[in-house]
């Protein structure tokens, strides 16, 4: 966990942290889920999008610069998670969440 924390946000693959860990990616995979209860796929994905979320709130980039900035190989891989998971475009949340930010 200590590593999807610390290099969740490059462009890090799971056979990458097999590699480091010395060990096969099916048994990294395998203990991950028993000790977790989710696949490393959806937890370093959720690293990364909460990464997102934390620069668009707290800075200007543009979205294909945040993508690159979170490990996401483009700003399309980017809109589509976020879209599964917040039901809306990086952009447009953004958005709403300056407009919440405003009022309170």
């Amino acid at each position: 966990m200590r590593i999807i924390e610390d290099q969740g946000t490059k462009q890090i693959r799971i056979t990458d942290i097999a590699r480091q860990l010395n060990v096969s990616t099916s048994l990294l995979k395998l203990r991950f889920r028993q000790s977790r209860n989710r696949s490393m796929r959806d937890t370093l994905i959720t690293s990364r999008l909460e990464k997102v979320t934390h620069l668009l709130k707290t800075r200007n980039y543009p979205i294909g610069q945040i993508a690159k900035m979170c490990g996401f190989s483009s700003s399309v891989v980017l809109n589509h998670l976020f879209r599964k998971k917040f039901g809306t475009s990086p952009g447009k949340w953004r958005i709403s969440e300056q407009g919440t930010t405003r009022h309170n």
